[in-house]
């Protein structure tokens, strides 16, 4: 397993510019990405995405809303090997945004295993 979920390759088009903040679009286009992840990089970001799901669930008590989590988890999932840190500020906010939609929607993934 590499050491970030999604591959260099998946980095850019993973992006969520082309879909905005359309989860009937986003979550299919995302859901096929998903499944042409490796199959250990595949499992492990089901998992992860089910456990933060869980605790999204209970936000009202542990105050980790999908946007707080997806600021703590959007970097080491997703970012590319050949990012200046300059680069991953700037991207931070569509990689975070990314993350925040898989979480929100993660029963969508469960089935990528």
């Amino acid at each position: 397993m590499s050491s970030f979920l999604f591959a260099n390759l998946l980095y850019l088009t993973f992006h969520l510019d082309n879909f905005g903040d359309d989860a009937a679009a986003w979550v299919p286009a995302a859901r096929d990405l998903v499944k042409k992840l490796p199959d250990a990089n595949r499992l492990v970001l089901v998992k992860l995405l089910n456990l933060l799901g869980m605790i999204v669930g209970m936000s009202e008590v542990n105050k980790m809303t999908a946007s707080n989590i997806s600021i703590v988890f959007g970097p080491n999932l997703i970012r590319s090997a050949t990012v200046d840190p300059m680069e991953a500020m700037e991207d931070a906010p569509r990689v975070n945004r990314c993350v925040c939609h898989m979480v929100e929607h993660f029963k969508s993934f469960q089935d990528c295993v």
